[in-house]
């Protein structure tokens, strides 16, 4: 299991350098670092909480012993009520709790600063996607307690949620795998749009989010010589934008906008299929057969918390460490993100494209007919 995100916050307590308020050899004060960033649409919720300091020595070694920065089992209770307008409701919508509460886990991370064998928090009930949630971490043997609140996210995906391309409606397309509700509509970015102008995806922002990243992924699914047919995707991730990029455009709107062209697409799977561990000998042939627009939004809580983390052009590097935590008793962040998406068929000529490439056919991309075009 990757905790990348999991690990930014007690980074940058442990290893930054110069002029902080805390110290790195100061006496053991409990101060922990908590990141809790929750999704309604995931079916797993997950907290991580780490100790900050433990004592007096080299911060970069304690990151290393588990106990460092491992609370000890049931040490921590971690729950989190809901309320709307100010009154205690329902915090799920299944089973009627008022109160969720998250049981102790440990995974083993990949290897790096911290040790692999990292104690997480993690509860399995459903979450609203409005509403005030108030999260509360007790220290069972101490009884400090570390609460903050945050407003959730709706994961629906909004009906101005726009995908502006050209299309074409074919009928019994023998690609067609995926049984999708719509079958008619097909995504084309083969050919580029008149006047030389580019492709655009449009997003109307919705309250609460203010941060919007859009990820296209490009399924496709390798023929194998074994006779197994192994399904992947490709990412064509676009820069994030803030609530205040958003522009009206024909009395409709604001949008957010994204603009792309075909060589774009092109481009990012040859790269992508460059880092590929797959070796090209083992595989037969190789076809796209599904597009899938991804947006990500998140909360200005959350932004805040990339500016803290990312890295200072200052010299003196007098950076701030982030909380959004009552009275700043805990280091870290609590907040709401979600995801939407919308998946298409593509269109015939837009997966033949791939094999057809010069940029692209290397990787044994086949034809809606299967065939392998040669490679010039």
């Amino acid at each position: 299991m990757k905790l990348h995100l999991l690990f930014i916050l007690p980074a940058v307590v442990l290893l930054q350098s110069c002029k902080n308020e805390l110290k790195l050899n100061a006496p053991y004060k409990e101060l922990p670092s908590i990141h809790a960033v929750l999704n309604p649409e995931e079916s797993v919720h997950m907290i991580r909480i780490n100790k900050v300091f433990l004592g007096e020595g080299d911060a970069n070694q304690m990151a290393l012993v588990s106990d460092s920065i491992n609370y000890p089992a049931g040490e921590i209770t971690v729950t989190m009520e809901r309320f709307v307008n100010g009154a205690k409701v329902a915090a799920t919508p299944t089973g009627n709790k008022s109160e969720i509460t998250f049981r102790d886990s440990v995974v083993t991370a990949e290897p790096g600063a911290f040790s692999r064998t990292q104690r997480v928090y993690v509860t399995y009930d459903v979450l609203y996607g409005e509403g005030e949630y108030r999260l509360k971490v007790k220290n069972n043997r101490s009884g400090n307690e570390f609460t903050a609140k945050a407003t959730s996210l709706s994961n629906n995906i909004p009906s101005s949620y726009t995908v502006w391309y050209p299309f074409h409606h074919y009928y019994g397309d023998p690609d067609n795998v995926n049984n999708l509700t719509d079958q008619n509509i097909f995504i084309n970015y083969d050919k580029e749009l008149a006047n030389n102008q580019p492709f655009s995806i449009k997003i109307e922002p919705k309250a609460n989010a203010i941060l919007y990243q859009l990820e296209i992924r490009l399924h496709y699914y390798d023929s194998l010589n074994s006779g197994i047919n192994e399904y992947h995707y490709i990412k064509h991730s676009f820069p994030r934008l803030l609530t205040k990029d958003a522009v009206a455009q024909n009395n409709q709107g604001p949008f957010l906008t994204y603009n792309f062209r075909r060589l774009d697409l092109l481009n990012n799977v040859e790269i992508e299929m460059n880092n590929s561990s797959k070796p090209i000998n083992e595989i037969v042939g190789r076809k796209m057969y599904k597009i899938e627009f991804r947006v990500y939004k998140t909360t200005e809580e959350y932004l805040d918390y990339l500016e803290y983390t990312s890295p200072s052009l200052s010299i003196a590097q007098e950076k701030p460490l982030y909380s959004n935590f009552d009275d700043k008793k805990a280091l870290g962040i609590f907040t709401f993100r979600s995801t939407y998406s919308i998946e298409r068929e593509m269109a015939i000529p837009f997966k033949d494209m791939f094999a057809y490439s010069s940029i692209t056919c290397k990787f044994k991309f086949l034809t809606t007919g299967n065939t392998l075009p040669l490679c010039n």
